[in-house]
């Protein structure tokens, strides 16, 4: 296990080298912010607003007892899978912390 996660982070750590040397490239040839459509620019992601406002006044209705097509809300809009119940994703955020920190290498149990 700790050989398979070495390779992996050294691999990784050696892909996030060249990554960064072709995003530098890259963003050379991007242009300026000027170059970006303007609804790009204007993007918002409000996780409050009007789906919220609604979700609450549904959630109001149901606790009231009035009948919906639904009985409950999952709320999966703000991007928590963990919320929902999704296990995390240990294997790969372990990896990914031992690119970021290679000491933690050095550590027994690793």
């Amino acid at each position: 296990m700790f050989r398979s996660l070495t390779r992996t982070a050294t691999s990784l750590l050696q892909i996030q080298r060249a990554s960064l040397h072709q995003t530098k490239a890259s963003l050379q040839q991007l242009g300026s912010k000027d170059d970006i459509f303007v609804n790009v620019k204007e993007m918002e992601y409000p996780v409050r607003g009007p789906l919220l406002i609604l979700k609450n006044e549904l959630e109001a209705k149901i606790k009231n007892g009035e009948k919906l097509p639904f009985q409950e809300i999952i709320e999966c809009n703000i991007g928590n899978p963990q919320a929902l119940g999704q296990e995390p994703l240990q294997y790969m955020r372990d990896v990914l912390s031992l690119v970021v920190n290679p000491k933690l290498m050095e550590l027994e149990g690793v």
